[in-house]
């Protein structure tokens, strides 16, 4: 083996075994610290060998994958090397050093290179081109290396130039130069970039060009420094004798062996199986109209084409909403899905059932039954098919249901490996994609085991919740429909990219879903079931595309999040009906009993609608109230902590925490007022002019009556937050409190 094939050859070769050590201590930390290996399992805890599995391909994922990068850096590096070898013998007068030790300097300046690419190019990319598909990702990320590295190997040149460069080892230079520019370019990012124009400030813009000149002498001094240590142990790693030949041996017996183990049970499809179901027992006569109730995950109401939408997303509910009643002004309790969604099945405020936060679960207080165990008392067959792993059964949300199904697909071991490793960080990064079984958890893969079920149980009366999550990020709509709604934005960047091409993802993914309805729909009428068939359409939360500055839900209570469609058609909906009155989906749930015939008009804290339907003027809640709770990561539940009034056109929004809008900051404000009527776009907040003031009153004492009621007959350990200290504090200050 010559010279340079002995390079390649140990450098990947210790890479590899470093990354499977480091790799494989911290898959055990991770792993044995966990209850379940892979996401949102459910029963009990991952068993001793699924752990094992999961550790064995982790820990080949990381030396594979990191041995195979070093290769590729040094197969990079030595005809650079080859090139810069005189270089360095001309500036230092030391004739032993040769093409190999040179590549050694280039290797470390193009792992530096790589790394700034991964923790800052690969964040910029994000920022400013966002919605890259993997192709498109990677060939952005290739371009951004090559600029790296070619800047790195001019920065390593000038600071081999500079006097206390060392001069007998090169890479000591690659070394000390590469940690040098990372410096550098770590100061330049989190003065500048991550500031909030930062750029424009004097004192951060100096003391950034002050780091990127110093970067250029602490380099060369640091490899001085460091120039024996470094020589030392690349000496011994160019004998193979930097640790005992039997430790070299048993690392790559167990590298080998994990790699084997991850290629017999390599599993990236998260798919399942074909759908089958038994026919259930029937409760009481066949007849009546069956219930199927429909929440779409993350639908905000003005992108349906029945709302005013003018691209054509929806053409199936379109005709739902022809041929049954429209709620125009329908509000979802909460704006993120499990809060949402448990008030949508208990008609119980978020406070009530105490489904508030990851990892929580639905409870209702004594006495108090779900919407599926309502049913189940008055002869219906129930079943449920959910794809949001918030409302799974291991939080309580099976409750009532006869069949409760919430795996569409299923984690794997292996996708897990590649999103949770170090490696697999890395290629998430590089390639934005998120080794993620939700790519695969879609419309067709709920309507595959609802249809199988219908085609078991239809002649059962029966009700049906359905919950689909296509519209939920990440945006990723079969190749059609993402074409279909695909625009040529031109060169927009940064935030106004993420709205353009974040909205066309986002329709092709309700198009999507509101195709695969119409395949739902073609089934009851093949059964001959469909006009006997009440079908209820809504949301659990709508999605904000920077209409007040971020991309998503859960960070506020503004109308893009708050308002959700609300459709109903079958037998005793009025046909073409349009209703406008403010409603809240804390009545939808006594609402569908009522005109399900079930003779309930009132479930949990909710009354329902259905007088509405025969009744333009007939009375309901004058009085919504909203609640947000949203943890931004595990470590902080609470991030975003706010609640909200809203009665008729009005709406006052009161915030506690907000993690990008702190309410503490005058920019913002704690408490927000607005009348939806001239300022549909909550654009103007007019909480502190005082012709408001009575009203800023009576709504402050309806919230304090409400936050009562929910602190008293609630089930959550925390007190509601809607006249916390703080903003208590702040309506004394402006005499809105004595």
């Amino acid at each position: 083996m010559n010279k340079s094939s002995r390079f390649l050859f140990q450098t990947a070769r210790h890479v590899a075994l470093a990354g499977f050590v480091v790799g494989g201590i911290y898959a055990v930390s991770d792993i044995w610290s966990r209850e379940y290996v892979r996401e949102f399992q459910a029963g009990a805890s991952s068993p001793f060998l699924e752990r094992m599995s999961a550790l064995a391909q982790r820990a080949a994922v990381e030396g594979v994958g990191f041995g195979l990068l070093a290769l590729f850096l040094a197969a990079l590096a030595l005809p650079v090397g080859m090139f810069a070898k005189r270089r360095f013998r001309s500036r230092h007068a030391d004739d032993s050093v040769g093409a190999v030790e040179c590549a050694s300097n280039v290797f470390f300046l193009g792992a530096a290179a790589f790394v700034i690419l991964v923790t800052v190019g690969t964040w910029l990319g994000n920022e400013f081109v966002a919605f890259l598909d993997v192709p498109r990702s990677l060939l952005l990320n290739v371009g951004g290396f090559a600029a790296l590295f070619i800047i790195l190997l001019i920065f390593g040149a000038i600071v081999q130039m500079l006097p206390m460069s060392a001069r007998r080892v090169p890479a000591a230079c690659g070394i000390a130069a590469g940690a040098a520019a990372g410096a550098a370019v770590w100061v330049f990012t989190v003065l500048l970039l991550k500031s909030g124009g930062g750029w424009r400030e004097p004192l951060r813009l100096g003391a950034t060009g002050v780091a990127i000149l110093a970067s250029f002498p602490v380099g060369s001094w640091l490899s001085s420094v460091i120039e024996p240590a470094v020589g030392a142990i690349g000496d011994r790693i160019s004998r193979g004798r930097l640790l005992p030949r039997i430790v070299y041996l048993i690392l790559e017996i167990g590298l080998a062996i994990c790699t084997v183990v991850s290629i017999i049970q390599f599993d990236f499809s998260a798919a399942r199986g074909d759908a089958h179901y038994k026919t259930l027992p029937g409760r009481g006569k066949n007849g009546g109209p069956n219930v199927i109730l429909i929440t779409i995950d993350t639908l905000r109401a003005d992108h349906l084409g029945c709302y005013g939408y003018k691209r054509t997303t929806t053409p199936f509910l379109d005709s739902i909403a022809a041929d049954g009643t429209r709620f125009a002004d329908a509000s979802a309790a909460a704006t993120w899905t499990k809060p949402s969604t448990a008030t949508i099945l208990t008609g119980l405020y978020p406070s009530r059932h105490g489904a508030l936060y990851h990892g929580s679960s639905l409870n209702t207080p004594e006495n108090k039954k779900t919407l599926a165990e309502t049913f189940q008392e008055k002869g219906f067959v129930t079943a449920g098919f959910v794809s949001n792993p918030n409302v799974k059964k291991i939080f309580k949300f099976d409750r009532g249901f006869d069949e409760f199904f919430d795996s569409p697909v299923e984690d794997t071991l292996t996708q897990a490996a590649f999103r949770d490793s170090i490696f697999g960080g890395v290629l998430k990064e590089l390639t934005r994609y998120q080794f993620n079984w939700k790519y695969q958890n879609d419309c067709v893969e709920i309507n595959r085991n609802a249809l199988a079920w219908l085609d078991a149980n239809h002649a059962e009366k029966f009700f049906l919740y359905l919950h689909y999550i296509d519209p939920h990020e990440p945006y990723s709509p079969p190749d059609a429909y993402e074409k279909q709604f695909a625009q040529n934005r031109g060169m927009v960047l940064h935030n106004e990219r993420k709205r353009l091409v974040g909205v066309d993802l986002y329709d092709g993914e309700i198009r999507y879903t509101d195709d695969n309805l119409k395949i739902l729909s073609d089934r009851l009428r093949s059964h001959g079931i469909l006009d006997n068939t009440i079908i209820i359409v809504t949301s659990d939360h709508g999605e904000e595309f920077f209409e007040h500055g971020t991309l998503g839900h859960g960070f506020s209570l503004y109308q893009e999040v708050a308002h959700v469609p609300l459709l109903m058609r079958g037998p005793g909906i009025p046909k073409g009906a349009v209703l406008n009155n403010p409603v809240s989906l804390v009545d939808l749930a006594a609402t569908v009993l009522d005109v399900a015939g079930t003779s309930i008009t009132e479930l949990g804290d909710g009354k329902s609608l259905a007088p509405l339907l025969k009744q333009a003027d007939y009375k309901t809640r004058d009085k919504l109230f909203l609640e947000d709770e949203f943890g931004e990561n595990e470590n902080d539940i609470r991030s975003f902590v706010m609640n909200g009034i809203r009665v008729g056109p009005w709406k006052l929004i009161l915030n506690e925490r907000n993690a990008y809008r702190p309410p503490e900051d005058p920019k913002y404000g704690r408490e927000e007022l607005y009348n939806l009527e001239s300022d549909p776009s909550e654009k103007k907040n007019i909480f502190h002019d005082d012709k408001h003031r009575d009203v800023i009153i009576k709504f402050l004492e309806e919230l304090q009556k409400h936050a009562s009621f929910l602190a008293d007959k609630g089930l959550r350990s925390i007190p509601p937050a809607v006249l916390s200290p703080e903003i208590r504090a702040e309506l004394k200050r402006i005499g809105y409190l004595k």
